[in-house]
C-alpha cells in the first residue's frame, strides 16, 4: 500500500500543486543544541524551480519508486529493492528532524558560495487533502569550474573563448529521501549520516542490554554485559523485543532454545562462554532468528518475520 503511495504522491502533475521553497544545508555537529543551518535561495526566473521539480517527480517516479518491491519500517538493513519508511516524531530521527524544522523557520538568505552538504525542497500543498512533501538530496550542489588539473572555457563574442571561473549550481533529478506528512521514505542509507543515527542506534542497543540483564538469566551477568557492549551491528538492536527477554528463565525455551543457540544451561542459568554466543543470542531476542514451527529449525533472517514464529 505504501508503494502505491508514493507512486501517487510523486508523479507526474502533482509538483504543480505546491508551493516550494529551496534551501541548502550546512550541518556542524559540534553546534549545540542545533546542528542545522538552512539557507533560503530563489531562482531569477520563478519557471526555473517549477520546471525542475517536473523534472525531478517524473525521475523519482521512474527511476526510484517504481522498481521497488515494497516500503518497510526502517530496520537498519534496507535492501535495494526496498524502500524504508520512519516515523519523523520517533526516537531514531525526532529530535534531528524537529531542529532542522526550527532552522527552516529563520533561514536567511546566502550568497551560494563554498560547501554545503545537502539540499532541501519544501512543499506546501496549495491544493486541499495532500500533505506536505519535504524532498533532500545529501551532496554538495555547489560546483566550482576552476580547478588544478583543467580548464573550463565557453563561447564568448566574435565566436572566441574566455576563461569560466565562476561556481555553478547543479540539483539533481533524484532524491535520497522524502518526508511526506509525518513519515520518511529512505532510498538509500544516506539519511544516517544527516540525522546521526549511529549514536542514537547505540543509545538503543545500551538500553536493551539493560533490560536483557534485569531479567538475572545468566551465570556471569557481568560477562554477558561485556560481549553484548562488544556487539558491533547496534542497528539489530531496533527490532529487539522485550517478549523474548521474559523467556531466558523459562525452563522449556531453556530445554529446547538454548541448546540451538549453542547455549549451556547450569542450574537454570545461562552460560554466555564467548562472543559468537552473545552475538547468537542477541540475534534471537532482536527476531534475526527465529525457530520456524514446521521444522523446529532456527532460521536467521535480516529483517523481522511474524509470520510463523515463535
Amino acid at each position: 500500500m505504501s508503494k502505491e503511495f508514493l507512486l501517487k504522491t510523486i508523479c507526474d502533475g502533482q509538483a504543480e500543486k505546491y508551493s516550494w521553497t529551496l534551501y541548502f544545508l550546512k550541518m556542524d555537529f559540534r553546534s549545540k543544541p542545533n546542528p542545522y543551518f538552512l539557507y533560503k535561495h530563489t531562482f531569477k526566473k520563478s519557471n526555473y524551480l517549477s520546471e525542475y521539480l517536473k523534472s525531478l517527480f517524473s525521475a523519482m517516479h521512474k527511476y526510484q519508486i517504481e522498481p521497488i518491491n515494497s516500503v518497510q519500517v526502517y530496520d537498519g538493513e534496507n535492501s535495494k529493492t526496498s524502500c524504508d519508511k520512519l516515523d519523523i516524531s520517533g526516537e531514531l530521527i525526532g529530535e534531528q528532524w524537529n531542529n532542522m524544522v526550527l532552522s527552516a523557520r529563520g533561514a536567511p538568505r546566502e550568497q551560494i558560495v563554498g560547501k554545503y552538504q545537502g539540499y532541501i525542497l519544501d512543499g506546501q500543498p496549495i491544493t486541499d487533502g495532500l500533505k506536505p512533501i519535504t524532498i533532500a538530496k545529501v551532496c554538495n550542489p555547489i560546483i566550482s569550474l576552476e580547478k588544478k588539473n583543467t580548464k573550463v572555457f565557453r563561447h564568448a563574442s566574435n565566436n572566441e573563448l574566455e576563461a569560466i571561473t565562476d561556481e555553478i549550481c547543479r540539483l539533481y533529478l533524484i532524491a535520497d529521501f522524502a518526508v511526506i506528512g509525518d513519515a520518511m521514505y529512505t532510498f538509500n542509507h544516506a539519511f544516517e549520516g544527516v540525522f546521526r543515527i549511529e549514536k542514537t542506534m547505540q543509545k538503543i542497543k545500551l538500553r536493551a542490554v539493560d533490560e536483557i540483564l534485569k531479567e538475572n538469566a545468566f551465570i556471569d551477568p557481568e560477562t554477558v554485559k561485556k560481549y553484548m557492549k562488544g556487539y558491533t551491528a547496534p542497528n539489530t538492536f531496533l527490532t529487539f523485543r522485550a517478549d523474548r527477554v521474559k523467556k531466558l528463565s523459562d525452563p522449556d525455551w531453556q530445554a529446547t532454545i538454548a541448546p540451538k543457540l549453542n547455549l549451556n544451561i547450569v542450574n537454570g542459568k545461562i552460560e554466555v562462554k564467548n562472543q559468537e554466543q552473545a552475538n547468537q543470542l542477541i540475534k534471537y531476542l532482536c527476531y534475526k532468528i527465529f525457530q520456524d514451527k514446521e521444522t523446529d529449525n532456527l532460521i536467521e533472517v535480516n529483517s523481522v518475520v511474524n509470520d510463523n514464529v515463535r
